[in-house]
């Protein structure tokens, strides 16, 4: 990355949210290098601030899908509640495509984000943190309780 080219971050093809804190940081380069003549920000450092935008964007992801899985689920259980079973078969059909693709999912997700927590190095600069096991615990219970209804 050339940090000193204000549109070297633009060539990346990012999501909004990533480029938003690769602007903010590369604002703070341009200050450093006026200031000192050059870059002194360790490249680690940088990493670190690029990846933890990343990691945030796919937490909030993650958060998403748990929530649309959260409400396939509820849908499922009131449809069935008021006996409406078509609505619920058809539903609960979908949900399970649903449960089925973000299972598969979630393991390439875990891996990314591990391959982002190397770059995790100072502890004092906030980092999202993610239950792995719980998420898929809770996502295979939904899964199977929508298998019964």
């Amino acid at each position: 990355m050339e940090w000193e080219k204000v549109r070297s971050i633009y060539t990346l093809n990012l999501p909004f949210l990533i480029l938003d804190r690769l602007e903010f940081v590369q604002e703070r380069l341009a200050f450093e290098i006026e200031a000192e003549g050059k870059l002194v920000s360790a490249p680690w450092y940088i990493k670190q601030l690029a990846f933890q935008a990343i990691a945030t964007l796919i937490q909030d992801q993650v958060q998403t899908l748990l929530h649309q899985s959260q409400n396939i689920y509820n849908t499922v259980d009131y449809f069935t509640g008021k006996q409406c079973y078509l609505y619920a078969a058809t539903l609960s059909i979908r949900g399970l495509e649903f449960y089925l693709k973000i299972s598969h999912l979630l393991g390439e997700i875990i891996e990314q984000w591990e391959a982002l927590g190397t770059a995790y190095i100072e502890k004092s600069i906030p980092w999202p943190a993610n239950k792995w096991t719980d998420i898929k615990g809770n996502i295979a219970t939904e899964k199977r309780t929508l298998m019964i209804k």
